[in-house]
């Protein structure tokens, strides 16, 4: 078992690898189990790590959950400001697509988010708030103007750009949570790029095609 003693100053290295360690363990349990039926010592023990490490870096399990969704809302975040910052997003059209396939691709290589997020986002109102403020607002604050720009250039007439935003992030979760039962009658869907490729063609042409 990996034990860190921390001292005063910036986080060691071993210790950031401990953190890491205990929320990648932490989702996959999450996602299998629920919050309410994951516990810490399994979550400790998936990770090689000390159970006490765990309290004293998150504090709580509630603390350890509200940490790993303000870091999938970061990384999504950094994804879309690197992508905007590689293409220019000169074309509104051209950005509001890039910008929903690189969700859809953060998300689908990491199907364990998906449905860590999805399982028990209802089931508590503080943590369907966290969610909210650390994922929903980070996605409708960088949407819903690119949203708009492709609305005002004529490249879509979507009449509610928030309820298609939600349905667009909703149906991209469900879709990579069904994906392996979807796959069972159509199976390109195991191919990676197919799949990314139907999900594209389902949840975001439809918002470019016009009458």
């Amino acid at each position: 078992m990996t034990q860190t003693a921390r001292g005063r100053g910036r986080p060691q290295t071993n210790e950031i690898d401990a953190a890491k360690a205990i929320m990648t363990s932490a989702v996959a349990i999450f996602a299998d189990k629920g919050f309410d039926a994951a516990n810490l010592r399994e979550i400790a023990e998936a990770a090689g790590v000390n159970m006490a490490l765990v309290s004293y870096n998150f504090g709580s399990k509630l603390g350890l959950w509200k940490r790993i969704i303000e870091a999938v809302g970061h990384r999504i975040e950094e994804r879309q400001a690197s992508l905007a910052q590689a293409t220019g997003f000169g074309d509104s059209g051209a950005a509001l697509r890039a910008s929903m396939s690189a969700f859809i691709g953060f998300m689908d290589a990491r199907p364990e988010v998906a449905r860590f997020m999805m399982r028990d986002m209802d089931h508590d109102p503080e943590r369907a708030q966290w969610l909210y403020q650390n994922v929903t607002r980070r996605l409708l604050d960088h949407f819903l103007p690119l949203i708009e720009r492709a609305r005002t250039d004529g490249y879509t007439h979507v009449p509610h750009p928030e309820l298609a935003l939600q349905q667009f992030a909703f149906g991209t979760a469900v879709g990579i949570l069904r994906r392996d039962r979807l796959a069972q009658s159509s199976p390109e869907f195991l191919d990676d790029d197919s799949f990314r490729a139907a999900l594209q063609e389902t949840l975001v042409e439809p918002l470019f095609r016009r009458g």
